[in-house]
């Protein structure tokens, strides 16, 4: 690497920080020939708005059986098996052979009727006879005076590992006679919460989930009493015992553990030991436009109920709201709650500050809730309330919300079972169609006509499933981009129902999912069983594993990880030692940059240099961007001369860090010193040896939009056309996107580069840039506009999304222009018509919004075809004229 290189970039940072200056901002223009005006309404902007009953209303997604829900129980600590001989659960011997004759009759009958209905290897398993005898026991001591906690050892020691056994068969009585224990241990809880040998109160409600039983109302009773006995133990104090202190915090974990529960999805787990990955808060991201409509309204326990979709929202309410806010309120008290107990609810904590400040939720309201649900409460809530409400002030909202990264997990409608044909090409095909524009209907579609039914998939199904297992890791992977865990774990299940065993990548996909969902457990969780596998294991795992534990807020377990790695390494090579290089270093070394742990990342690297581990660009990079925004002149020479001495040259990410942070301070600089700026860091790249091309601008031009630098942006333009190159349709497309989210929308721009790709297009009709500023015209009421691009494309022969369409025509109708309207409509309606499609196709497309409302402004000149019923899916159309193209 030429000296002269780092040298170039140092000068270009001194040289931005050196000429700023402390004018306002002001775009001038020249330069581009853009500006911002403001947008030129149309005058009939104010006419009629469709009315609502013209739209398809949105579906409600069916809700799943509730299946069950396996979770290993840890018992606090060790006890005794119970005494057999017990007095108080004697009874003749002739009702308890009664019972038991009853028990084996009900199991034979079942079986049978099992084998009528279909040879499978679950109805051919075998009578256990003790599993008879340990549930007639069980029986006995449910209903008679037997004690609580003697009737739930001997279920946990005896009943349960045998119900789990694989091939068992469980007879109905089972399932009848556990509900009637958990009864008693909500009764005998709710009496003495402080008891040790009753179980806590969240592995009582797991065991109501596994039976598909879990309750809102029961669960909020006995949370309540929970809470309620925590806030009334004294705060603790130098003379309290170690066994005070460890009973609260143990309540206090049950506490947090039972929140996890609630939020549990009811989703089907088989019994194939990867329970574990239901561990963690399941909330899913908050769905935009619902959540939209408590807005500052104040009215926090509706908001609060969509973190749980699986539930009627009639089934939470005030009660579960306010038992939120405590919860809240109690790992916020520092007298009560350890560290440890607040982190585990982490993710619970940002969710409800993020809805407080949300729904601007006042104090009187809250002060009503807690007086109408718990009245015991308010004093202590309401007490410690102004300190947590001066915290949210600092504090406003949890980053990961981000407050536009809202999704909500769509369930399966159509619980028929019929299978449809198999075509493993086409399911391959779709699913990636289904990653890009993100339609988790769509996706739901496909699952069951990949699968058949998940309850019974026949011999047929699993053959072909087994010859294409790359499709459930397609679909892992999809869920997990969707923020749908229950849904990947539910593919993940498929696995062995159909005979297979997870590969290397289905556990990394598996695990880079818990990454994203912040479940730090199931990542413990899922690697103990996968360093137990026997696989071949190798660096990308490692890597991910490392990137995990970092992510979730392990930074010790991670570097632990990684010295656990190199350790294995250098005792000998096995399947599970692989050896160390720079790319965990970096996922590692990334995690602890973004916590601002920069004394740790200087071990870190340190530790790899004495490992013989060599960085790469991208530690350089990693370090380089925090020390570039942070203005450490000093530290950013130490990293380039350490980067010249290795002989590492700089990327395109180097340059675009550089390029960002000089235009990072809010100085005002003229569009010739933008464009000179552009012009040094574009020369130092070429320098460099780097290949520019419209990719590479690409990156730095969404790279400055993201950082919202127009200014940056439009030198970089200006840049690109005084060299005579042709911007490409992406960047059009986002820089359209860009002008047309301004406020208010710079249309002149807008105008500007449409204009200029309609002259420089050709013969390219680019679809995804035309239906994008259809629709940008269309949302912010330039319907002239809109309807004059619509016609160029359809000249042309293309075509634009029916959402798109949707659009238009609602800024039509909005505008009265009803002769307009119907032209569109029916010249659409016969285009498609003349297509060449499946009958499902049609079906879909014409069960869109867009003809419901046609149909309800009567703008058809005939019928709209009958192709059967609406698929749910109808959108899914949309990704053959524009991917990722909005829905509303």
């Amino acid at each position: 690497m030429r000296g002269s290189r780092p040298v170039c970039l140092l000068c270009r940072l001194r040289l931005a920080k050196a000429t700023s200056k402390t004018r306002a901002v002001r775009w001038q223009t020249q330069t581009a020939q853009l500006s911002t005006t403001p947008p030129r309404r149309d005058a009939t902007d104010a006419g009629r708005a469709a009315p609502a009953s013209a739209t398809i209303p949105e579906s409600t997604p069916s809700r799943p059986q509730a299946p069950p829900y396996l979770r290993k129980f840890v018992s606090p600590r060790p006890r005794s098996r119970p005494n057999a001989h017990i007095s108080q659960t004697k009874v003749a011997g002739e009702q308890s052979s009664s019972r038991l004759d009853v028990l084996f009759q009900q199991i034979v009958q079942e079986q049978q009727d099992l084998q009528d209905a279909a040879s499978t290897a679950s109805a051919n398993a075998s009578i256990d006879l003790s599993l008879v005898k340990a549930i007639g026991r069980l029986q006995e001591m449910v209903t008679t005076d037997t004690s609580a906690v003697d009737a739930y050892l001997y279920f946990r020691t005896e009943v349960r590992p045998a119900v789990q056994k694989p091939g068992t068969h469980v007879p109905q009585a089972y399932h009848k006679i556990k509900l009637a224990l958990l009864e008693r241990l909500v009764a005998a809880k709710k009496a003495n919460m402080l008891s040790e040998d009753l179980p806590t109160v969240a592995d009582i409600f797991r065991l109501y989930a596994e039976a598909g039983e879990l309750k809102p109302k029961q669960w909020t009773m006995l949370v309540g009493e929970l809470i309620q006995c925590i806030v009334s133990m004294d705060p603790p104090t130098d003379t309290q015992s170690i066994g005070q202190l460890d009973l609260r915090k143990a309540m206090l974990t049950d506490l947090v553990e039972s929140w996890k529960v609630l939020s549990l999805p009811r989703l089907a787990i088989v019994p194939t030991g990867e329970n574990e990955l239901t561990n963690g808060f399941w909330f899913p991201r908050l769905e935009k436009f619902s959540l939209a409509r408590y807005a500052t309204k104040g009215d926090f326990p509706v908001a609060f109920s969509t973190l749980f979709p699986q539930y009627p929202r009639n089934h939470l309410g005030t009660r579960v709201a306010a038992l939120a806010i405590a919860t809240y309120a109690l790992m916020h008290d520092s007298k009560r709650c350890s560290v440890g107990v607040r982190q585990n609810a982490s993710r619970f904590m940002s969710k409800v500050a993020h809805l407080i400040i949300f729904v601007n939720y006042r104090d009187n309201d809250l002060r009503r809730d807690l007086v109408s649900t718990f009245p015991g409460l308010e004093e202590y809530v309401m007490g410690l309330w102004p300190r947590i409400r001066a915290y949210l002030k600092q504090k406003p909202a949890d980053k990961d919300e981000k407050s536009t990264e809202f999704y909500t997990v769509s369930m399966l409608a159509d619980g028929t079972g019929k299978s449809a044909a198999f075509d493993a090409d086409s399911i391959g095909r779709r699913i990636s169609q289904t990653h890009g524009t993100r339609n988790s209907r769509a996706l739901d579609i496909l699952w069951e006509e990949f699968v058949g039914s998940e309850k019974a998939i026949s011999e047929k199904r699993a053959a072909q499933i087994r010859q294409h297992p790359e499709l459930i890791d397609s679909f892992i992977k999809t869920r997990m981009t969707f923020n749908e865990p229950a849904k990947a774990i539910a593919a993940w299940n498929v696995l062995g129902k159909v005979g297979l065993r997870p590969s290397l990548r289905t556990w990394n996909l598996m695990l880079d999912g818990l990454r994203k969902a912040g479940n730090i457990d199931g990542i413990r969780n899922i690697w103990a069983k996968l360093a137990k596998s026997g696989m071949q294991l190798d660096t990308a795992i490692w890597t991910t594993r490392i990137a995990g534990l970092i992510d979730c807020g392990d930074i010790e377990g991670g570097l632990h990880a990684l010295e656990e790695m190199s350790r294995l390494w250098e005792r000998g090579k096995n399947k599970t030692a692989v050896m160390p290089t720079i790319e965990p270093v970096n996922a590692a070394l990334s995690g602890l940059i973004r916590r601002k742990r920069h004394d740790a990342a200087e071990k870190l690297l340190a530790w790899a240099g004495k490992k013989g581990i060599e960085s790469d660009i991208f530690t350089f990079n990693t370090m380089l961007r925090p020390l570039i925004r942070n203005g450490d002149s000093k530290e950013v020479e130490k990293v380039f001369a350490t980067m010249q001495a290795k002989g590492v040259q700089a990327d395109e990410a180097t340059f675009v860090i550089v390029l960002d942070a000089s235009f990072s301070k809010d100085d005002a600089r003229d569009p010739e010193h933008q464009a000179s700026i552009v012009a040094d860091v574009a020369s130092a790249m070429e320098n460099a040896g780097l290949e520019l091309n419209m990719k590479t601008y690409g990156k730095m031009i969404h790279l400055l939009l993201h950082s919202n630098a127009t200014a940056a942006v439009m030198a970089v333009v200006n840049h690109l056309y005084n060299r005579n190159l042709e911007l490409s349709p992406h960047i059009y497309t986002m820089l359209v996107e860009h002008f047309f989210a301004q406020d208010p929308p710079a249309l002149d721009s807008v105008r500007l580069f449409v204009q200029r790709w309609r002259y420089v297009d050709f013969d390219d009709m680019d679809r995804i840039f035309y239906d994008r500023v259809v629709r940008g015209y269309s949302l912010v009421g330039e319907t002239a506009a809109a309807l004059d691009i619509y016609r160029h494309v359809v000249k042309a022969g293309g075509m634009v999304s029916i959402s798109t369409l949707e659009e238009l025509l609602r800024a039509l109708l909005r505008q009265r222009r009803f002769e307009e309207a119907r032209d569109m409509v029916n010249f659409e309606k016969k285009q498609f018509e003349a297509r060449d499609l499946e009958a499902e196709e049609h079906a879909r497309y014409w069960g869109h919004r867009f003809w419901q409302l046609a149909t309800g402004y009567n703008l058809l000149d005939s019928e709209l075809p009958s192709f059967g019923a609406p698929s749910a899916g109808a959108e899914a159309n949309d990704a053959a004229a524009a991917s990722q193209s909005p829905d509303n």
